[in-house]
């Protein structure tokens, strides 16, 4: 799946199946994107594994600080995203409403 994403796009998370990881006996990354999440894309990088994988970090998801102070950023596989769609805003509709099409005599 080829990635169209760019630098400050906003996501939304469509897979939320990531495998678990355990380093030094503490669960990695301690925090995932949740399904239907919609995160701001902070870094887009290719795949260190010589696969056509693409990898997103997020402005919502910080990066991990060690007591080490070794920071590591954490990343996410382009393809448990999809672009957020946001539809523009249209008040035809409201308008139709306030306009009435046809008057009915009522008895009262």
């Amino acid at each position: 799946m080829k990635c169209n994403f760019v630098v400050g796009q906003q996501v939304v998370c469509i897979n939320d199946k990531w495998p678990e990881i355990t380093l030094l006996g503490v669960l990695f990354p301690p925090r995932v994107p949740m399904i239907n999440e919609v995160l701001t894309i902070s870094k887009i990088e290719p795949s260190r594994f010589g696969d056509d994988g693409v990898y997103l970090q997020f402005t919502e998801i910080p990066s991990i600080q060690s007591s080490q102070h070794v920071t590591a950023e954490v990343t996410y596989t382009h393809t448990h995203f999809a672009p957020l769609n946001m539809r523009e805003t249209d008040i035809s509709v409201f308008k139709a409403m306030l306009t009435p099409a046809g008057r009915i005599p009522v008895d009262a």
